[in-house]
């Protein structure tokens, strides 16, 4: 990653007559995590309709880079809010850098979109956002979010919801705003061979419960080692994040010998996970988690699914005794039952991994993208 001057970077392509400017607060390689995911596959989506597209973070240092062929800046941060990178130079920058392009796509949840909104007479570049996930904070974090979401969210010309279900849940539901579903997908392209998993991972054997995932509070692992203290099943779970020391040490605690924690994988390896597992285990138990990426990665490889019964996108990505099974969320006697379900009923179990990896290519297709590629030209237009 080669550090270049931040304005200079910005300088317009002239072969690309729409350029997209992506908002967020992290991306690849800093985290690895679902809404970095749809940003790429966003990203590589637009490029392949001849649509530039760049990134523009909060991040550890300042950074300009260069990630599977799409430029990103990295601005560096004076502090944390709740996991939210802020800093004042992101907003004196971003006001510049936005005049360069035709189309802003803010990610939500990120604390920065809602300070640069009172900055809006400034900002000339209409703007879009996905809206991933409601807050689910409480105290000042819960208190900002509120004051400045409603007037960032009603200036946009569309708020982009990953599902139906989650737009009729979000604390958004009675705000007067310009609602578009577009479900979520992964990129088509097949991981590329030169990548190999790690020999960790290589030596696996197959047949596990996998969890991938960021190590947060609203994913229902404790649930996941419940589940482990009485199943002689093996659980795989692969990642980091806030929860993790308070994981491994229930696990100490429980004497668990059929759980392995992994920590930090790589795309290669995630992969390699995805087609050894039986199936892939998503337990959250909070509508933080408002779709689930990692499902569609999972359907992707013709892999079936066990999740918990939240009303969000989860819902609409894993029907029950269709794409895999779903459990009483925080019931880990029922976690139990579902996951010997999978395993003594073959036949269903087939079925589920067939229809999981049919509704990767039609109701999860990455012709969902297009609808992006239509908003970005009918705003270019105007």
């Amino acid at each position: 990653m080669q550090q270049t001057n931040i304005k200079d970077s910005f300088r317009k392509e002239a072969i690309y007559m729409i350029r997209v400017l992506h908002v967020f607060k992290t991306y690849y390689p800093y985290t690895y995590g679902g809404v970095e995911n749809v940003i790429k596959s966003i990203c590589a989506h637009s490029s392949r309709q001849d649509i530039y597209s760049e990134i523009l973070l909060c991040g550890p240092e300042d950074k300009v880079y260069s990630y599977e062929g799409v430029k990103v800046t990295a601005l560096r941060s004076a502090f944390k809010i709740s996991n939210n990178p802020i800093s004042l130079r992101f907003i004196k920058n971003f006001i510049y850098i936005s005049a360069h392009f035709n189309v802003i796509h803010f990610h939500y949840p990120f604390i920065m979109n809602e300070l640069l909104s009172c900055f809006q007479q400034k900002i000339k570049t209409p703007y879009i956002i996905t809206y991933h996930s409601d807050v689910i904070r409480k105290g000042i974090v819960q208190s900002l979010y509120m004051r400045f979401s409603n007037r960032f969210l009603k200036r946009a010309k569309f708020v982009i919801f990953t599902s139906k279900n989650y737009s009729e849940i979000s604390y958004t539901k009675n705000m007067d705003i310009t609602r578009e579903i577009i479900p979520l997908t992964v990129s088509s392209e097949k991981q590329s061979t030169k990548s190999l998993p790690s020999e960790r991972v290589r030596q696996l054997s197959g047949g596990f419960i996998l969890f991938v995932g960021n190590l947060r509070r609203y994913k229902g692992l404790k649930t996941l080692l419940e589940a482990a203290r009485y199943s002689s099943r093996t659980f795989v779970v692969a990642g980091t994040g806030e929860d993790e020391k308070l994981l491994k040490f229930l696990s100490y605690t429980y004497k668990l010998e059929n759980v392995i924690f992994l920590g930090e994988v790589t795309e290669a390896d995630k992969y390699d996970l995805l087609k050894k597992c039986h199936f892939l285990c998503l337990p959250s138990d909070r509508k933080s988690e408002a779709f689930g990426v990692i499902l569609l990665e999972a359907f992707s490889v013709g892999k079936c699914v066990l999740t918990s019964d939240l009303n969000t996108g989860v819902a609409f990505v894993n029907t029950h005794d269709d794409t895999g099974r779903v459990f009483k969320q925080g019931n880990y006697e029922d976690m139990n039952k579902q996951i010997e379900y999978l395993y003594e009923n073959p036949l269903d179990y087939a079925r589920y991994c067939k229809n999981a990896l049919n509704a990767s290519i039609t109701k999860f297709s990455p012709a969902n993208m297009d609808t992006y590629v239509k908003i970005y030209r009918s705003l270019s237009d105007r």
